[in-house]
């Protein structure tokens, strides 16, 4: 599945749009309902840091998982996020690159709209 184009820089949107010290920062899924960026989000990363061997990734990772200690607290955990199993696949399927921290270049990134997507003019 993830030998597809899409998913060579689809880590980049959380990492620009939905930065670790941010609560509310852009236009995305606030799936975190107002709290920092949490654990549901880093594992999702982290898979993609494995995916393409991005370190800045893994930087985003173990930034959200060490601020997100009580993720099995939050209402919105209960009952469907096995993070057990996350770490079991990740370990069994790559190898994370070590960590980096993103550089500030670019500042800014572009996400154009790609094949499959439309975009519609009223």
């Amino acid at each position: 599945m993830f030998n597809k184009t899409f998913y060579e820089n689809t880590g980049d949107f959380p990492l620009y749009c939905m930065p670790v010290h941010s609560k509310r920062a852009s236009f995305c899924d606030q799936s975190s309902i107002g709290d920092f960026p949490g654990l549901k989000l880093a594992y999702n990363i982290k898979h993609y840091a494995g995916v393409n061997q991005k370190p800045e990734y893994v930087w985003y990772y173990n930034q959200l998982k060490g601020r997100d200690t009580e993720a099995h607290t939050k209402f919105y955990n209960f009952g469907w996020w096995d993070f057990g199993y996350d770490d079991l696949r990740f370990n069994i399927l790559w190898d994370a690159p070590e960590e980096q921290a993103p550089s500030n270049d670019p500042l800014l990134k572009v996400f154009p709209i790609t094949v499959g997507l439309r975009s519609t003019t009223v």
